[in-house]
């Protein structure tokens, strides 16, 4: 009369295929996992008079959603055994309000699978701009908006293969704003986007 099913516990998920790859991780846990990238230099690199290799979450305060944003990577064609699919994604920047370039790319699988990857681009000195230099280019280069009601919020990565390298772009939405509550966007409007 009331049907039955099969309790499956978080630690067997892995044995049924149809239930990873999903968005199953909670956002406190892969935070932690990529706040624990602060100490790659050491236990004491965070501390202020050090903080040589130490990284950020950036918090963009414009932003209603905060990193990481759930992004679906194709690993594909690369040298990881990660699967293809659904990641959070952070984009971590050194410590200190000034420093606004992408340090390390951070992939946690989004079915919680117990591993997470990241890329070193300030070790390949790829010279990056971090999410917290997005907002600003974004105003630099749309002078045709009122930004007065409308804000760019939200960036996160779009890899794109371009004459057979693979390139690195942000994509951020434009969010409008009422005038009246300036804090609140407007689900009504139909957001822009900007590469």
């Amino acid at each position: 009369a009331i049907g039955k099913g099969t309790y499956v516990s978080p630690e067997n998920m892995s044995n049924y295929p149809y239930l990873t790859r999903q968005n199953t991780l909670a956002e406190k846990v892969s935070r932690l996992q990529a706040e624990s990238l602060k100490f790659l230099g050491g236990f004491s690199d965070p501390l202020p008079w050090n903080m040589e290799t130490a990284v950020k979450i950036p918090i963009l305060p414009d932003d209603q959603n905060q990193q990481p944003f759930v992004t679906d990577f194709d690993f594909s064609d690369t040298n990881t055994n990660a699967y293809s699919g659904l990641y959070h994604w952070f984009g971590l920047e050194p410590v200190g309000d000034e420093r606004t370039s992408l340090t390390f790319s951070v992939f946690v699988p989004a079915d919680g699978t117990n591993k997470f990857y990241y890329y070193n681009h300030a070790a390949k000195k790829q010279g990056y701009a971090g999410v917290s230099a997005m907002p600003l280019k974004v105003i630099e280069s749309r002078k045709e908006f009122d930004w007065s009601v409308n804000k760019p919020v939200e960036f996160r990565p779009y890899i794109k293969s371009i004459a057979g390298r693979k390139r690195m772009f942000f994509l951020g939405t434009i969010s409008a704003i009422r005038d009246n509550e300036a804090e609140k966007f407007d689900g009504s409007a139909t957001p822009d986007l900007a590469l």
